[in-house]
């Protein structure tokens, strides 16, 4: 499994891939992967980020029926294993990216100041990505069409001096009566990007709208 996995990451010819593009793709993959899995016993399941590929990220038992829901053939005579399973199903998070609030260019974070603080706010995009590899060299890429955005907000107010509130005091909302100004940046703090636990949401929605959409017209 370990020489298939540096095949797989090195990019090897024996990988299929298919890109979603309507209904009658997602029954190609599906398909495909019901087929080059057929006859095998275990399956591990987890999800990476496209720079991280060798971190897992380990789902929790919702998010395991719900691919069971997605691939009903998994539960045919097929158990869930972390230790040498004979297959490797991998959703990876790619291209992510920062979106323009105003469209085009480079992503930007948007940043307001209302004198008593700031707001800053950033969508990302990316796209999931599936990838199954078995332990007898078989291996599909599958690239779900759909991509999915996040959007983050922080809210900072600004730390000030005894004299500065005494000062103020008089007014009931504060530094706000100073007006607005909003800026942009190619900056962005770790907390207006996707977390794991964002990860794991979207991706439980994603499972989620399959099952509902598409597997239905494809499983036979």
């Amino acid at each position: 499994m370990r020489r298939l996995l540096l095949l797989f990451l090195l990019g090897g010819s024996f990988i299929q891939q298919v890109k979603a593009q309507d209904d009658s793709a997602f029954a190609t993959i599906y398909r495909t992967v019901r087929e080059i899995t057929q006859g095998l016993k275990t399956y591990d399941f987890y999800l990476t980020i496209y720079n991280q590929p060798s971190r897992k990220i380990r789902l929790s038992n919702s998010h395991q029926q719900r691919l069971l829901s997605v691939f009903h053939f998994l539960k045919e005579g097929k158990e869930l294993s972390t230790k040498n399973p004979d297959i490797v199903i991998n959703i990876m998070v790619e291209n992510l990216r920062l979106l323009n609030p105003g469209g085009g260019g480079p992503g930007m974070v948007t940043r307001t100041s209302n004198g008593d603080g700031y707001t800053e706010t950033a969508s990302s995009t990316f796209n999931f990505t599936l990838f199954v590899y078995t332990k007898n060299l078989k291996a599909i890429q599958y690239r779900f069409y759909h991509p999915v955005v996040i959007h983050k907000t922080i809210r900072e107010r600004p730390q000030h001096s005894f004299n500065d509130i005494i000062r103020d005091s008089l007014s009931r909302h504060g530094y706000s009566l100073t007006g607005t100004t909003q800026t942009t940046s190619s900056y962005v703090s770790g907390d207006l990007l996707p977390t794991q636990e964002d990860y794991k949401y979207e991706l439980s929605k994603l499972l989620e709208r399959y099952k509902n959409r598409y597997v239905d017209r494809v499983y036979n």
